[in-house]
């Protein structure tokens, strides 16, 4: 009964020992853990393929990982089962399903150590930020990508959390968080602004230790707006259903650090050389997932390598990062909403029948759902739940269109998003 719990907790404070060590140590660990996913890798269709197709070894693989061609999220959509492990039955994995922020859903499976370590890195990230186990900490997302919580710990009280989710609208959620006794609270830039802005309307804003932010860009200027409505200090988190926790602030300069104990990650040219210095695609390699693997994974995000920090960390930091910047969706009331809350994960049949979308606001009172469809496409009652699911989140205000192309192309950063505003914010009445 105790085994999974204490082994979560291990793992959080393995995770946070782990980014303390010198470069050689941190390299034998990583270069042991790669070891063992190659190994598991080669036992997919996928990459043992690419193996073959390649002529590369896996004694090759982990002296020069850049010998592999980038694995492309196309490539998981397309052919998901090649990803899996041979003999290793999906109903003996827990699924999780990404946002689409890229315009490309995907469900990603997870092994019971690989899920065991995804709730490790979040706690150990959050205790970073100065979470107690015994202080509520509050979570405002889709609830469908809500922090995983295990049921022993959450019946001892230990790491508590309240779940609110994001289509509550940033109104119901503050009134919410005030009558809490909540003392961390964690979310996205774009509900957290606005969340920010209510907050300073009251007569007593509400006040917490921290804020963590996560899942799309912070700029310096929003993380100052919130951290003066909140008077905390905010902490920005970067990863993906894929790779959770991929990289944190630390509290002292606030840099983003590789957690690099979990994770291999590149920056890479066009061509797929990493690079040492100026802007490139962040590829991802994950040391944990051996159920489904991912080997030189293309994250869709741009980013730089920085300076070492002078926190006492060896881990890499990543100077600047670009990509998951959120919009808002702007209903002709005028109020405003976070594009998170437009997360169409519930509905199964839209990853049977869409390769890619993206959802365009034309005009106030107009949403263009614009995809390129797959297999037989999208039917006529997926169109109707994904009406369903806009008219909940945008109050019935907005009239949903749908449109298939041949083609739906990334913006500047390279990067596909799933929400593009073409109409001026303006403040929420």
């Amino acid at each position: 009964m105790w085994n999974e719990p204490l082994n979560i907790l291990h793992r959080a404070f393995a995770i946070n020992q782990e980014q303390y060590l010198d470069q050689d140590s941190i390299e034998k660990l990583q270069k042991k853990r790669l070891k063992k996913i190659l190994n598991c890798a080669y036992n997919t269709e996928y990459y043992r393929k690419l193996m073959e197709r390649e002529s590369i070894s896996i004694a090759e693989l982990e002296e020069d990982i850049t010998l592999l061609p980038i694995t492309k999220k196309e490539d998981i959509k397309s052919s998901q089962e090649s990803f899996i492990q041979n003999g290793i039955s999906k109903e003996t994995l827990r699924i999780f399903k990404t946002s689409g922020s890229t315009g490309i859903p995907m469900e990603i499976y997870v092994d019971k150590e690989a899920f065991w370590h995804r709730i490790a890195t979040n706690y150990h990230s959050e205790m970073t930020f100065g979470r107690s186990p015994v202080e509520l900490f509050a979570h405002i997302t889709v609830m469908n990508r809500a922090i995983p919580v295990h049921q022993l710990l959450k019946k001892m009280k230990i790491f508590p959390v309240l779940h609110l989710p994001i289509t509550n609208g940033e109104e119901k959620n503050l009134a919410i968080l005030q009558k809490s006794k909540v003392k961390m609270l964690r979310s996205y830039p774009s509900a957290l602004n606005i969340l920010a802005k209510l907050n300073q309307e009251k007569d007593k804003p509400l006040k917490v230790k921290s804020i963590l932010s996560g899942g799309e860009y912070l700029s310096e200027n929003s993380r100052k707006s919130i951290e003066e409505s909140f008077s905390c200090p905010v902490f920005n988190r970067y990863g993906a259903i894929e790779f959770p926790s991929l990289a944190k602030d630390c509290t002292e300069e606030k840099k983003l650090h590789i957690t690099d104990g979990s994770y291999l990650v590149e920056i890479v040219d066009k061509k797929g050389k990493p690079r040492k210095s100026g802007t490139g695609e962040i590829v991802v390699t994950h040391l944990f997932n051996k159920s489904m693997p991912f080997i030189r994974y293309s994250t869709g995000d741009l980013g730089c390598w920085g300076k070492k920090c002078s926190c006492g960390r060896h881990s890499p930091v990543i100077r600047s990062l670009e990509g998951r910047e959120s919009e808002l969706i702007i209903l002709p009331s005028g109020k405003l909403i976070s594009a998170f809350s437009l997360s169409l994960l519930p509905l199964e049949s839209a990853f049977a029948g869409v390769l890619k979308y993206q959802i365009i606001q034309e005009k106030e009172e107009i949403l263009i759902f614009s995809y390129v469809p797959m297999g037989n496409g999208m039917n006529e009652k997926t169109k109707k739940e994904i009406k369903k699911i806009i008219d909940e989140v945008c109050l019935g205000e907005l009239k949903v269109e749908f449109e298939e192309v041949d083609d739906i192309k990334p913006g500047k950063t390279g990067k596909l998003k799933n929400f593009i505003s073409k109409i001026k914010t303006r403040v929420s009445k």
